[in-house]
């Protein structure tokens, strides 16, 4: 008798055992988001500046997170294809190698609106809208959110194009600020409309590499190669910079060029946090 209950109490184990594997493994793959099943693909209106004829990937990735909620799509974890030609009404956007939780291609719509020419909207000037890790300086006590000082300079750091925009100029937005993202809203003589921003606090004693620089806008660099060296970045880097003089070769590492072919993006690195990210702009010579 007692050996029949050793048999059946065995079973039963290691068949609770396979289910509960399956179980893991199910559950596993319902994490991984296909893209192509998104209900909402038309992006609406996305702004772009008189400088730029179409959006930029992460205007598309940002409009497609706000149409589709909890979607979290990063811009770094896919591409526009070029097995269909972007126009100024769809783009197709596919899942690259580097992502684990998201996978296949889908097409979406939308409408370009150029900006003001009396002022200038936010969002014509935003090319990326997770701001990485930011440094916290002044936490809401309540909330644990950054300061709105924080914010904006994670929002320069990455990018170049707000560069010329003061912080008189913004203020923080009344929709879409939660523990995870924060509102920027602009007002002013010179620029209008909001921008919401996803951050996660830097966890870390090292300071923000966004601190290390006051222009992420380099100018013209000279070089052969699809990318600068670190030799010809940091020369054009301390041009611009001249407060930053002891900016080192060993303080930041390159992280990806950018969604254009004249945007390159750094993380820190030796007395910088390698959390902390920026993006700058430059004129191949």
């Amino acid at each position: 008798m007692r050996k029949i209950l050793t048999v059946l109490l065995t079973t039963n184990f290691l068949f609770s055992s396979s289910v509960s594997l399956i179980s893991c493994n199910i559950d596993k793959k319902k994490d991984v988001i296909d893209i192509s099943l998104i209900k909402n693909t038309n992006l609406g209106e996305l702004y772009v500046d008189t400088q730029n004829k179409l959006p930029s990937l992460d205007a598309i990735v940002s409009a497609m997170n706000d149409k589709n909620i909890n979607l979290n799509l990063k811009s770094r974890y896919v591409k526009i294809d070029d097995t269909l030609t972007q126009n100024e009404t769809t783009a197709k956007i596919t899942v690259i190698d580097l992502s684990s939780n998201f996978k296949g291609s889908v097409v979406v719509n939308y409408s370009i609106v150029k900006a003001n020419s009396e002022k200038i909207r936010l969002s014509s000037l935003i090319d990326v809208t997770d701001l990485q890790s930011i440094t916290f300086t002044n936490d809401d006590s309540l909330k644990s959110l950054p300061s709105i000082d924080d914010v904006f300079l994670g929002m320069k750091a990455m990018n170049p194009k707000t560069m010329e925009i003061k912080r008189s100029e913004i203020r923080k937005g009344f929709f879409g600020t939660t523990q995870i993202s924060f509102c920027i809203e602009a007002f002013g003589e010179k620029y209008t409309g909001s921008t919401v921003f996803n951050f996660k606090k830097l966890d870390s004693s090292k300071v923000s590499i966004a601190k290390a620089f006051t222009n992420n806008n380099l100018g013209e660099m000279s070089f052969i190669e699809s990318l600068p060296s670190k030799e010809v970045f940091l020369k054009a880097f301390k041009e611009k910079n001249s407060s930053s003089s002891d900016f080192s070769i060993n303080d930041f590492e390159f992280y990806e060029k950018g969604s254009d072919s004249e945007t390159i993006e750094i993380i820190g690195n030796n007395k910088y946090s390698n959390l902390s990210h920026a993006r700058f702009s430059y004129i191949k010579k």
